[in-house]
């Protein structure tokens, strides 16, 4: 899946102490930049009134425990503008990439390993039926539509509860993105006319990403750190942050 981060992950072998070359990165690097929207339940929570930080600062400082390595954040409108972001250069790191690693490629991106696993979910307007022919879908900017979700158009959108409003107005069909933030923007805005469809096998693993050429010191530390953290850790950090109406599992 991840094929950036298995090579450098076999290459590892059991040690994961930081080498020389990598303490000398991290002491001349300092700070890394890391572009995230500016408020994406449950990613970055720190500019709301959650009480949560959010998991992307939550697995960072366990990053900066293990390394000495600072983030500092540089906050954007839209998902895709921080992708747009790391892309042009102007962000040494992505906060998180909803995608397969074909699609991270795609955009000249390289995914660390994932630290979080996440379930995807369809929400769609009481009226409409799904699966059907005919249908309009939506779907975050900068993802792609995976093809077994089945829609004759499909259309982008900068924000989620944008998208999630138009679901439950009935102007598109419905919407497939992940499930802890289309929950709480449902339970946020009470969204009355929208229902969730159950799909099978639907989750998602999520990680940091950097553009390629991959820098080799940032890319092995954050691959270290993640690997250096146990699944108890990772639960425990995921299920403070992942709020839910019910269950996130479907």
């Amino acid at each position: 899946k991840h094929a950036y981060a298995a090579n450098f992950s076999a290459a590892l072998g059991g040690s994961a102490e930081l080498n020389e070359q990598e303490r000398q990165y991290v002491a001349q690097k300092g700070t890394v930049t890391v572009a995230v929207p500016s408020d994406w339940h449950p990613m970055i929570c720190l500019n709301n009134d959650d009480t949560h930080d959010g998991l992307v600062p939550n697995i960072l400082a366990k990053v900066s425990d293990y390394s000495g390595l600072e983030f500092s954040y540089l906050y954007c409108d839209s998902y895709v503008e921080a992708i747009q972001m790391v892309q042009r250069g102007e962000a040494d790191m992505l906060g998180f990439f909803f995608g397969t690693e074909e699609e991270a490629i795609d955009k000249g991106l390289a995914l660390t390993m994932p630290y979080v696993e996440m379930d995807s979910i369809l929400v769609r307007n009481k009226k409409s039926s799904y699966p059907a022919t005919g249908l309009t879908g939506a779907i975050l900017d900068g993802r792609e539509m995976p093809n077994d979700i089945i829609a004759d158009d499909i259309k982008y959108y900068a924000d989620v509860a944008d998208a999630l409003m138009d679901v439950n107005s009935g102007d598109v069909d419905f919407f497939y993105g992940t499930s802890p933030i289309q929950e709480y923007i449902i339970q946020q805005n009470n969204l009355t006319n929208v229902v969730q469809v159950n799909l099978i096998n639907e989750t998602m693993d999520i990680g940091f990403a950097v553009s390629i050429p991959v820098p080799p010191e940032l890319f092995t530390i954050i691959n270290k750190a993640i690997n250096s953290m146990s699944d108890d850790e990772k639960a425990a950090i995921s299920s403070q942050n992942i709020v839910s109406i019910g269950t996130t599992k479907m």
